[in-house]
């Protein structure tokens, strides 16, 4: 790395500098992938708009250049690595890269998920009642889930569009520890689910697979 972006003189603290370092090495591995996207308005020139569902829900984009960059930083030790130091506030020098300078927007969320699985993951149940009461709920708009019954109301919506293609359809979920997804799928006739999860998942429902 040539000019560290992240890790200046002015970064303070051993959390602050460890995660900064980390950063500058992924962001000079990355390339002109990241760096053109974290400019103002880059996405545009890296991205194709697929489609805009109504009401501004839900805006798809293709990302070019990112099934060839992708691979080399996905395998470095730095997108690994664990910390459970995190503050609750992004620090102000990283907001424009979680934002893509305001190009997406941010929301505070009103809980702080200090979760980690480092060779901790516990084990959960989900029993064949647990999925078909989630299942009912979610077809009558009362499944509160993970985020709450707008939210999931909200996904089921955008699910609903292609429900065309959903239905008899085989359906891979990742990372989920409420199946509030998986019974959404099958309250639109997905005819089975499988789920990646690091917690160890045991699913009694014929429908999902763990």
């Amino acid at each position: 790395l040539t000019t560290p972006v992240f890790l200046t003189d002015d970064v303070k603290g051993e959390w602050m500098r460890t995660l900064f370092g980390r950063l500058d090495r992924i962001y000079d591995r990355c390339g002109s992938l990241c760096q053109d996207l974290n400019e103002p308005n880059g996405i545009e020139s890296h991205s194709t708009l697929l489609d805009t569902s109504e009401g501004g829900f839900t805006r798809r984009i293709e990302i070019k250049d990112m099934k060839r960059q992708c691979p080399h930083i996905i395998h470095m030790d730095e997108m690994d690595t664990g910390d459970a130091t995190f503050p609750t506030e992004i620090p102000d020098k990283l907001m424009p890269y979680y934002t893509l300078h305001g190009q997406i927007k941010f929301g505070k969320w009103r809980k702080h998920f200090a979760q980690k699985y480092m060779g901790e993951a516990k084990e959960l149940i989900w029993t064949k009642e647990l999925i078909q009461k989630q299942t009912d709920d979610a077809r009558v708009g009362n499944l509160g889930g993970t985020y709450g019954k707008g939210v999931s109301s909200d996904v089921r919506q955008a699910l609903a569009k292609s429900q065309d293609l959903l239905r008899n359809a085989t359906v891979l979920v990742i990372g989920s520890e409420k199946p509030w997804l998986e019974a959404t799928l099958l309250s639109l006739g997905v005819a089975h689910v499988t789920t990646l999860e690091y917690s160890a998942l045991t699913s009694q429902h014929p429908q999902i697979t763990t």
